[in-house]
């Protein structure tokens, strides 16, 4: 019963489109940003490794 009362509770809150608002966006994009600077190394390597492999791959095709 306890179950389904949270499950019906969560399915509310999902659905209910008050529960998106500024606050909760704004802490989102924070996290994001935090993220991405916790990882720069690390995106860093990886788009310099795609970028070569991009160069590498259109410098055989010329």
């Amino acid at each position: 019963m306890l179950l389904n009362s949270l499950i019906y509770r969560v399915k509310q809150y999902i659905n209910n489109e008050k529960g998106s608002g500024v606050v909760e966006i704004a802490i989102i994009i924070v996290i994001l940003i935090v993220l991405a600077l916790l990882f720069q190394t690390e995106i860093t390597a990886a788009l310099h490794t795609i970028i070569d492999k991009i160069t590498t791959q259109i410098e055989g095709i010329s």
